[in-house]
């Protein structure tokens, strides 16, 4: 008899669930926005039965399979025209730098607020990470365009390389705003921070960067991790497509 009513209350929260699910469906939310419900919905049901405010949590209902869309990343001959218009965009010289350093270094959002002037090492122009999210601080050679942008900084007395008008470091999504600002102005993609980062596994890549030294910089202890950054570009494609078509002899 417990074991009916177990399955009878697990049946019923699925069916409880998948009407929820329903009913974003039908108000025209996307297959991830309903999947996102669920995952909520999941959350507060475990917390729920972790407070004991409940006896345990019934709901095992299936996400929706969902077709996975190309991640935007920042072709190569498209890096100038982006990083003037980011200049255009903002009159702070820490928020263009900040980009600069997204892209030319792969660096976490985190791992760019948080940079220290004490971490460079002038002699040898690197960057010890300090601040990472692996807990392992790594060394990065910084690019001399990039490097620049970070000597060219009004100097103040604050550790920190970026800082806002109380010389405190700025917070999470800082650059939200911006990149919004400039991904619309040249239509591209959802360009975020994090998708910066991306671009610059995917252009070392691209460059013939053995993907060890890439995994290095990035700070990933999982080389698999890694590869799900690289995006290969459309161009690379057609480039290995006009390729493989000459040694077939039917270009």
């Amino acid at each position: 008899m417990n074991t009916l009513n177990h399955l009878s209350k697990k049946y019923r929260a699925v069916q409880d669930a998948l009407a929820i699910r329903t009913l974003v469906l039908d108000a025209g939310r996307s297959l991830v926005t309903a999947n996102n419900v669920l995952r909520t919905l999941k959350l507060l049901l475990n917390f729920a039965a972790k407070m004991q405010y409940m006896e345990r949590n019934r709901c095992k209902c299936m996400l929706l399979k969902v077709q996975r869309k190309p991640r935007p990343t920042l072709p190569a001959a498209r890096i100038q025209e982006f990083l003037d218009a980011v200049d255009r965009a903002t009159p702070s010289p820490q928020k263009r730098c900040m980009v600069r350093v997204m892209l030319g270094m792969g660096l976490r959002e985190g791992e760019v607020l948080g940079m220290r002037w004490e971490w460079f090492d002038r002699e040898h122009m690197t960057y010890v990470v300090g601040k990472a999210k692996g807990k392992e601080a790594r060394v990065i050679p910084v690019p001399g365009w990039v490097w620049r942008g970070l000597m060219a900084l009004p100097k103040s007395l604050s550790p920190w390389c970026f800082t806002d008008e109380y010389q405190k470091p700025y917070r999470p999504n800082t650059l939200r705003g911006l990149l919004q600002k400039v991904r619309q102005e040249l239509n591209l993609g959802h360009i975020t921070q994090h998708r910066l980062r991306a671009t610059f596994a995917s252009l070392h890549a691209e460059a013939g960067t053995p993907i060890t030294e890439i995994q290095g910089m990035l700070g990933h202890k999982n080389v698999q991790t890694t590869m799900i950054y690289v995006e290969t570009s459309l161009e690379a494609k057609r480039r290995a497509q006009d390729a493989l078509s000459q040694k077939l002899r039917l270009a």
